[in-house]
Order: structure tokens, then sequence, then C-alpha cells
């Protein structure tokens, strides 16, 4: 019987002995080799792991990292001789002629466990796959979340000038005095004449009781930007495609929704519905309505509108509904509304995500700042815009939207006309 001879995992033993004889040998190469590398694991071989654990534990107490203070850091972990012992220290501090490339061998550190990262995401996509541990659409959903991971593990910041940057931001802001949009109009004119516009990469945050009106605000939205020729994203994780359908068409097309629901439509209920389906097929808005969504499943398909239909503002409806592993109730929504934000940053998209509250007594009669949940600190902190929607009761026809934060920008509170027939939210008159 043939044995297949697996190759050896990608690795460079010659470019990690030659970066921790650097740092042995001069403390400031640590500065330099910590660009590329952050974690031991990235080492692949065992004592060359445990050395640069040292290495950074005692550079974190303020300690020189020579190898006579690494071998006692070492020593008190009871590896010294796991790592090779002093002798294997000495040789690695005086083989090292020079410092200068530690970069150079940093970087390949970091690239070889890459691929063995991506090799191992790949065995264990290989083995549910064939264990047929998951469906497919879950299966898929795995895979790309491991190389979401790896991907993300590997992005870095860099130490600028700020003078470096401003040339940039001059040039935006020329942009913008001459008219060019940095983002969405909501459509409302008050709540526009407070933060001007929802800025691209913006985390939008938009909470209220049940029946306050959320969905039928992110409608309102979507249906101003979509007729003028933004394409739109809509996660649907609560409603169906055909409840969006039906509350879109009413809304459009002015339609009471009770009338059609009681079979009490006229002649003139239908010919506004033929014009508002009209509209809407001339218009990019586009729906998943997935009922249940995990994180690196949104990001895959936001990816995918962006892509594909040109999809820069979406909606996600709503956020306690996301698919996140099984953890505590509080940490699994800080973990969605942390995915989102960082979905809007790479799309340079808006998100606005609807978020539910508790329905206390305060919240119930005063709105505004008391619309919170357990949940609300963690959801407003990755927020760039928090909005907190109120209505008096289901019946009201005015509503305060309540605009708590806004990174870039005032506060304040507006108030907002509510059509309830068409449910639908439009400019705040006092008729």
């Amino acid at each position: 019987m043939t044995m297949i001879k697996h190759p050896e995992p990608p690795q460079s033993i010659e470019a990690e002995m030659a970066v921790l004889g650097a740092v042995l040998k001069d403390e400031r190469a640590l500065d330099v080799a910590c660009d590329f590398i952050n974690d031991p694991d990235v080492f692949y071989d065992p004592r060359n792991r445990m050395i640069w654990a040292a290495i950074s534990e005692a550079s974190m107490d303020g300690r020189p990292t020579d190898n006579t203070m690494v071998a006692e850091y070492l020593d008190r972990r009871g590896q010294l001789e796991k790592a090779g012992g002093r002798s294997y220290l000495a040789d690695l501090a005086t083989g090292m002629a020079s410092t200068s490339n530690v970069g150079h061998y940093a970087e390949l550190i970091q690239a070889k466990a890459t691929l063995r990262q991506l090799i191992h995401a790949s065995q264990e996509t290989i083995s549910e796959c064939a264990n047929q541990n998951y469906e497919a659409t879950d299966a898929l959903d795995r895979a790309e979340a491991r190389i979401i991971q790896i991907g993300e593990g590997q992005r870095r910041g860099e130490i600028v000038s700020l003078s470096d940057v401003t040339p940039t931001v001059i040039e935006k802001m020329q942009k913008i005095a001459n008219g060019e949009k940095m983002g969405f109009s909501s459509g409302l004119v008050d709540l526009d004449k407070i933060i001007g516009w929802f800025s691209y990469g913006d985390l939008v945050v938009l909470s209220g009781l049940q029946s306050a009106g959320k969905t039928a605000f992110a409608l309102t939205v979507c249906e101003y930007l979509a007729l003028r020729g933004e394409p739109v994203g809509i996660f649907a994780i609560e409603g169906t495609r055909e409840k969006l359908a039906w509350r879109w068409l009413c809304m459009n097309g002015r339609v009471d929704s009770h009338a059609i629901k009681t079979g009490m439509a006229t002649d003139q209920d239908w010919i506004r519905l033929a014009e508002a389906e009209q509209r809407l097929g001339k218009v990019t808005l586009k729906v998943d309505d997935s009922s249940r969504m995990t994180p690196a499943e949104l990001r895959s398909k936001a990816r995918a509108m962006y892509k594909k239909y040109g999809c820069r503002f979406f909606v996600l409806d709503y956020l306690q509904k996301m698919d996140v592993d099984n953890l505590e109730r509080r940490i699994e929504v800080t973990k969605a509304i942390q995915s989102t934000k960082a979905i809007a940053e790479e799309l340079r998209a808006v998100f606005l995500v609807i978020s539910s509250v508790a329905r206390t007594e305060d919240a119930i009669k005063k709105g505004g700042d008391s619309l919170r949940s357990k949940e609300s600190g963690d959801i407003d902190f990755e927020a760039d815009v928090s909005l907190k929607l109120w209505r008096k009761t289901k019946e009201s026809t005015t509503a305060t939207l309540t605009i708590d934060k806004n990174r870039d920008g005032p506060t304040g509170v507006v108030m907002l006309s509510y059509l309830p027939q068409y449910t639908r939210f439009e400019n705040h008159t006092n008729q």
C-alpha cells in the first residue's frame, strides 16, 4: 500500500532564528519585529514560540530582552530546557551578524504562518463537508468566517504624521463645499439639518419600542433613496419579502393597508397600487429575508449586494434577531453590532440597524433617553449615530426622534409626522 506523503507545512526556521537572534542582540529590533509579529503562534518551531513569549513578557515588564534575562523568564515557566537551554539562546544571539533585515524576516514568518492558517482552515472545511456535519449554506458560512478571521488578523494600521492626511481632508471639504455628497440624506428635513447626512462607513442605530414605527422609518428612508437612484439593500430577518413589498406598495402608493386587507379598496386605490408597482420596478431595492443570519453570512451577502448591484445603504431589521454563537445574550448582541460596524467600514457603506428596547414605564411614557435595554450601552458605543424613535400611542400621528449620539456633529430632537394608514413618516407639520 502506497503511503501519501504530506509536504511539510510552510515555515522558515532560519527566519525565525534570525528574528529571535536580532532581538536578543539588540532590543530595538523588537519594535521592528512587532510590526509584523503579535502572537507567539506565528513561530513554527515550538522552541521559538516559547522564546518569543518570554521576550514579550520581559519587554512588557520593562526588562531587557537579552539572552540572560530571557533565560530567566523561561526558567520561571519551567520551559528553559524545552526551549533549547542557555546554549540555544547563546547560539541565536551570536549567530545573527546584523539586525538590519529583521523586518524582512519578521514579515516572512508572518506570511508562512498565514499560509499554515489557511491550510488548517481548509482542512476543517474539508472535514465538515466530508462528514456532512452542517447544511450546505451553514458550511459555506463557516468556511467564509474562517477565511475572514484570518484576513482580519493581517490588518494593521501604520503610524503617520497627521499633516500627511490634511491634503486628503481638505480635498474632501472642498468637494462638500462644491455640493458633492459624502453620504446619504434621510429625506427628512429636520433630521438632515442636524446630522447633515449619514456618512459612508456609518453605523446608524435606530431604537424604539414595539410598534413605534421603526421598520416604517427605515422603509421611508429607503424609499427616498431608491427613488433617487441609490441602490438599497434590506436584510429582513424578522419579516418576509412579501410583507415588505406589501408595505412598500401601500406606503409609496398612499393606499390604506387596512382597506386592502378588509376588501374595502377603491378603484382609485388599485390605480395607485399599479403606479407604485411600476415605480418599484424601476428602482434597485434588494431584499434578503433569511429568518436566521450569522455575522459571516451578513458580511457575505452585503458584499454580494455591493459588488453586483452597487448597494451602499443597508437596513438590518433587526439586530437582536442576529444568529450569533450560543453566548450570553449581551455578548451576542455586542458581537453582532461590532461585526455590522466592521462591514460598514469595509464597504464604506451605511448600515441602518434596527434595535428593540424593553417596555419599561419610563420608555412608554417619555421615550428619548429612557429607550434603552441592558445591551444599549454596548450598542450605542459602536454606533456613529444613535436614534431613538418614540410615539405616545400606536394611534399617534406625531413621533419624536431623539438624536442622542452623533459622532460628526450635534445631537437634538426632531418631530416627525406619522401616517398610520400608509405606515410612513414624513416631515412634520402642525396641521
